[in-house]
């Protein structure tokens, strides 16, 4: 990673439910347990969820477009997410999330740990702060178009499969699916999944209904209890995705 000096833009304090209270932007909770919270939020142009610490949780925050800012201080640190992107701030860290080029910006906050509590804090002093630098030359590439997908080719498996979350009745899990790698068709009886693409282009099918949705990343979709559905990336290149996963008991139904 290659690291740049940059101006902070500093952040107004609000109230110590942050991201409840960032006004003028809207909130709307997605699921929430003890121990887990999900809600999408909506920053209007030039405003900021304010500094604030969670001393026994953490945050996740996912970006549904381009230019969302997440700054935390000790060490003073601007990461600015594309869409699909996702940052995590661990216990006790102040942070802020605002828009990096004052436009509107969405993004899902994923709240989770012992206690979901926040504190404000005084936003930093510091005149500058160390901001993520990308590589030249990194490119969005165009996704593939699957005309048809041959479904007995795929294998059941993941690259990657970390669970961040469990509280009772609500999963956060982050999956990675390699070549031609896939979860086959399934359903849950009592809970919903709702998919946040996070890397190369996901495919979802359903039946009843008869559906196929392709996610880039920065894109949701939710999945009803009950619908068997086939998840793979799009004609078997790799993918990653976070899914949420609730609120209810867990089963997995084979189809």
């Amino acid at each position: 990673m290659v690291v740049t000096m940059a101006h902070i833009d500093h952040a107004p304090q609000l109230h110590a439910d942050p991201y409840a209270n960032a006004n003028p932007g809207t909130t709307s909770a997605i699921a929430e347990v003890e121990g887990l919270r999900a809600r999408h939020v909506r920053l209007d142009r030039g405003t900021a969820v304010p500094w604030h610490v969670k001393p026994d949780s953490r945050t996740m925050v996912y970006a549904h477009s381009d230019g969302l800012a997440v700054q935390i201080r000790k060490p003073p640190f601007k990461n600015t997410l594309k869409r699909g992107e996702h940052y995590t701030v661990p216990p006790n860290v102040a942070m802020s999330v605002y828009a990096a080029d004052g436009c509107e910006i969405d993004f899902t906050v994923f709240e989770y740990g012992n206690s979901l509590a926040a504190l404000a804090v005084d936003p930093p002093s510091l005149d500058y702060v160390i901001e993520r630098s990308r590589a030249s030359g990194e490119q969005i590439q165009e996704a593939l178009h699957d005309e048809a997908t041959d479904y007995a080719s795929f294998a059941a498996g993941f690259s990657r499969m970390d669970v961040i979350a469990a509280p009772p009745g609500l999963r956060l899990i982050f999956q990675g699916h390699g070549v031609r790698e896939c979860v086959p068709w399934h359903s849950h009886d009592n809970i919903a999944d709702t998919f946040f693409c996070v890397k190369g282009t996901l495919r979802i099918a359903t039946r009843s209904p008869e559906r196929v949705v392709e996610l880039a990343p920065g894109d949701v979709h939710e999945v009803a209890a009950g619908v068997p559905h086939f998840v793979s990336g799009l004609g078997g290149t790799p993918c990653e995705v976070l899914i949420l996963q609730g609120v209810g008991t867990y089963n997995y139904v084979q189809q």
